[in-house]
C-alpha cells in the first residue's frame, strides 16, 4: 500500500528516490539529530592526537588513502571501529605509522571524549548517507575534513564549516596540512561547525520538523477523507 509520506535524511536521497520511483507519495527531508548536550566543545580538553577516524573498516570508507596521507605527514591518528579490512589496517599501521591508537569499540556517549581530544576529524568515504558521526564531530566543535562525495558535501560547507577534498591521499594530505598550519582557520571551522549543528540538527530543531511533518500528514489525511 502507498505510504502516507516518505521521509529522507538528505535532499540527495530524496532526489535519487524520485528519479527511480514513479508517482511517489509526498516526500520530506528531516535530517538526523545530534545530542548537542552530550556532544559539546570542551575547551578544557587538550588534543592528544592529530587525526580521528570513526567508522567501519570497509572499502567504502577509503581508509587507506587517509592512512597514506597520515604516513606522508608523519602525524598521529586514532581509529575507532572494525570491519573486514581490520587485519590489513593493523598491518599498515604497524609498518607505516609511528603514532597511532586503534580502538575496536567505544560506547556511544564516550565518543565525544575522543572527539574533544583530537585536532581534526576526517571522513574520506566514497559515499555516505547522512553520516551521524560527522555531525557529532561538528557538534564537538572539531574542524572536519570530508571527501567531496554524496552525503558529505551536503553537510560540509567548504571553507566555512569544514574542508572538502578529493578521495586521493594527496588531496587528503593537502587538506590536513592546511589545517595543521593554520590554527586560526582550524578554530573558525570548528566554531562554525558547532553553530551549523545547533541551527540545523539539534534534537529541538529536528523535533520541530517532525512535528510539522506529522501535522501536514494528518491535515492531508483529513482533507482526503472529506472528499
Amino acid at each position: 500500500s502507498e505510504s502516507a509520506a516518505n521521509v529522507f535524511t538528505t535532499q540527495d536521497m530524496l532526489n535519487s528516490a524520485t528519479s527511480r520511483i514513479k508517482n511517489m507519495s509526498d516526500s520530506y527531508v528531516v535530517p538526523n539529530f545530534v545530542d548537542t548536550e552530550s556532544f559539546i566543545n570542551d575547551s578544557r580538553t587538550a588534543p592528544t592526537t592529530d587525526v580521528l577516524f570513526i567508522g567501519r573498516f570497509e572499502n567504502q570508507k577509503n581508509l587507506f588513502s587517509l592512512l597514506e596521507a597520515v604516513r606522508i605527514l608523519n602525524c598521529s591518528i586514532t581509529l575507532i571501529g572494525n570491519g573486514t579490512l581490520q587485519n590489513k589496517v593493523e598491518d599498515y599501521l604497524e609498518e607505516n605509522i609511528s603514532a597511532y591508537s586503534l580502538i575496536d569499540n567505544v560506547p556511544h556517549l564516550e565518543i565525544s571524549r575522543y572527539m574533544q581530544s583530537s585536532k581534526i576529524f576526517v571522513l574520506p568515504s566514497f559515499f555516505e548517507g547522512h553520516p551521524k558521526v560527522l555531525l557529532e564531530a561538528m557538534a564537538c566543535g572539531m574542524s572536519v575534513v570530508g571527501s567531496n562525495a554524496p552525503g558529505i558535501r551536503n553537510v560540509i560547507d567548504h571553507e566555512k564549516t569544514g574542508l572538502l577534498c578529493g578521495t586521493g591521499s594527496d588531496d587528503i594530505k593537502d587538506a590536513l596540512q592546511r589545517l595543521f598550519i593554520d590554527d586560526e582557520l582550524r578554530a573558525a571551522l570548528g566554531r562554525n561547525a558547532r553553530e551549523y549543528i545547533e541551527k540545523n540538527c539539534s534534537l529541538y530543531t529536528v523535533a520541530k520538523m517532525e512535528s510539522k511533518l506529522m501535522g501536514a500528514i494528518v491535515q492531508r489525511t483529513n482533507d482526503n477523507s472529506e472528499n
